[in-house]
């Protein structure tokens, strides 16, 4: 394969919709990432990990699971007001949690 044809890894990051904001706090240890019911960011946070790869893998694994409905963000881990890392043990060995709740307003799938 041409290395002149390969996407950078910023490059691959800014296509799934990050910003450079976020950018910068992928490698942030006072940052946290949540993950969360639908793209941008409707509904109480799901997961929260203190690494990005961690919330990728279970966004994206659910997201195979219910037509891309969750997104992720990030926030200052001394206002996130969730559980750290709960899920990673199952992230990290390609498992995904089927105990999560997925709630918005009077909805709520499992």
């Amino acid at each position: 394969m041409d290395s002149t044809s390969e996407t950078s890894e910023p490059e691959a990051l800014r296509i799934i919709g990050l910003t450079e904001a976020d950018l910068l706090k992928i490698k942030d240890p006072d940052s946290v990432w949540l993950v969360h019911p639908f793209e941008r960011g409707v509904g109480e946070p799901i997961a929260a990990f203190t690494e990005f790869t961690c919330a990728v893998k279970l966004a994206s694994r659910l997201n195979a699971l219910i037509g891309n409905g969750i997104g992720k963000q990030t926030m200052p881990k001394d206002l996130a007001n969730i559980e750290l890392d709960r899920y990673r043990q199952l992230t990290d060995v390609v498992m995904t949690p089927f105990l999560i709740h997925l709630q918005v307003g009077e909805t709520n799938w499992k």
